[in-house]
């Protein structure tokens, strides 16, 4: 996004956001969208200009897509017509409340990944939901981070202990100081460590993100 475009968005919040929305061809299908955000963004406050911002990083993810897989994500957007309304919704309402823009392209990801069907449209939603209510350094951190039979001082040398209470990361049972005894273990270890590992749903989230992230790129290289 040039500085020219981004001086727009600023100063032309809701006639630039809409333009937008009209332009990408992946969402052009789905009125709702359009709709949703000249609402949305009626106005000239801050706070609609920081919503345009975030929009524009959305929508700007979205075309980096190949076109080869618009086309295809196109097609599947018309099939589903009543699901990807209440998904886009659901995206639009999201991107109003996150603090942090750069967010916005993670949405973005998960949705591509959506798209090409890496993902079910309740995963998806679930996943939306942990990347906003959680610190954006943490999120990025956890999608490159294996975490499997970790203990708690793991998770913090990762700094990523505080998606512990997250539906990424969940703790594993205990094994019992029965069991640790017949083991082997001496006294002073009967206790065992608290340890944990990525959820199902932790483990998809990353591997969507990364399918999402991955074609954006490769239409980079490619252009």
């Amino acid at each position: 996004m040039t500085k020219q475009v981004l001086y727009e968005l600023v100063g032309d919040g809701v006639e630039f956001v809409f333009d937008r929305i009209i332009e990408t061809e992946i969402l052009q299908d789905i009125p709702i969208i359009g709709t949703a955000v000249k609402l949305c963004t009626i106005g000239d406050t801050w706070r609609d200009k920081s919503f345009g911002k975030k929009v524009n990083t959305f929508l700007t993810a979205l075309d980096e897509v190949p076109q080869k897989e618009r086309e295809k994500f196109k097609e599947s957007i018309k099939n589903n017509k009543i699901e990807n309304e209440k998904l886009c919704e659901k995206i639009l309402m999201s991107l109003e409340n996150i603090t942090d823009i750069s967010k916005a392209e993670i949405i973005a990801d998960l949705f591509i990944a959506y798209l090409d069907k890496e993902i079910s449209s309740t995963d998806f939603r679930r996943c939306v939901d942990v990347v906003c209510n959680n610190f954006v350094d943490d999120i990025d951190v956890f999608t490159t981070t294996q975490v499997f039979h970790d203990e708690y001082g793991d998770l913090e040398r990762f700094q990523i202990e505080s998606l512990i209470s997250s539906p990424f990361i969940f703790e594993e049972e205990k094994d019992s100081m029965h069991s640790r005894k017949r083991d082997g273990y001496s006294d002073d270890d009967l206790e065992a460590p608290t340890i944990y590992s990525s959820t199902p749903l932790g483990d998809t989230f990353k591997k969507a993100r990364i399918h999402g992230c991955k074609l954006r790129q490769e239409a980079k290289k490619n252009s």
